[in-house]
């Protein structure tokens, strides 16, 4: 997930949690009931930016796989390509 995709999505849950946020305390309930409202609004905001954050957890840890399987790719070859370097110069006399 890009940056600005995840700046996006954060700024969305945060205007949809103040706009249910007011929207439930300018509501024509009791107070007991907008409280138990804003409560389960928030229990499901919680629910839904977890389920996000642990997709963003599963993307960045595959990301970090695919770099270390690239730099173990190109590794190799340029181990390679010091030692026959390193065993030149040394046996060349410089």
């Amino acid at each position: 997930m890009s940056d600005n995709r995840g700046d996006t999505l954060t700024s969305f849950l945060l205007g949809a949690a103040v706009g249910a946020g007011v929207a439930l305390l300018l509501a024509p309930d009791a107070g007991p009931e907008t409280r138990r409202r804003l409560g389960d609004a928030a229990n499901r905001l919680s629910g839904n930016l977890g389920d996000k954050m642990g997709g963003i957890k599963d993307e960045i840890k595959q990301r970090a796989s695919d770099v270390k399987s690239a730099i173990g790719e190109r590794r190799t070859p340029l181990m390679s390509f010091w030692e026959t370097a390193t065993f030149v110069l040394y046996h060349s006399g410089m």
